[in-house]
């Protein structure tokens, strides 16, 4: 059973997209809600037609050992910030494993869909998972963030294309 804990809900989310159409703006946020939507991004990154994420994901997959190298050994927390569906994350989540670095995922992102499918991945390859629904733009949610509890070293990353 996957896990997430909710700091953004789906009403509050609902009262936000409202009151963004009655300023004629569309917060970024809302592009991935629907889940017509989240199909069409999973299946943009996919095909590789975004050239933006095609070049990031290359980018990680070349320099991810290096990097994850420089991480000290034994458990770890990453924090990815819109996370969105995790696929880069899983990238550097493989590494710390093969490196034998022990990671604790903890998906962060406003999008209930895309982090139900960042979590059931981590649950299929065997990493201990916990999101987080949270509007990265909200000062509140930002506070309101889980501290580090069992004082291991935290890797935070911002990897999407937000």
């Amino acid at each position: 059973m996957i896990q997430i804990d909710v700091l953004l809900s789906e009403d509050q989310i609902a009262q936000e997209f409202l009151d963004a159409l009655a300023r004629h703006d569309l917060p970024e946020k809302f592009f991935y809600w629907f889940p017509l939507s989240i199909r069409a991004w999973i299946n943009l990154c996919g095909d590789g037609a975004y050239r933006n994420y095609a070049r990031s994901h290359s980018v990680l997959q070349t320099h991810a050992p290096d990097l994850v190298s420089m991480l000290p050994s034994g458990p770890i927390e990453v924090i990815s910030l819109g996370a969105g569906q995790g696929t880069k994350d899983f990238l550097i989540m493989e590494q710390l494993r093969t490196q034998g670095k022990y990671p604790h995922y903890r998906p962060v992102d406003a999008s209930q869909g895309l982090l139900e499918i960042a979590c059931q991945t981590a649950q299929e390859k065997n990493f201990a998972c916990r999101g987080l629904k949270a509007d990265l733009n909200n000062d509140a949610h930002l506070k309101d963030m889980p501290t580090n509890q069992d004082d291991i070293p935290r890797l935070i990353m911002m990897l999407g294309n937000t």
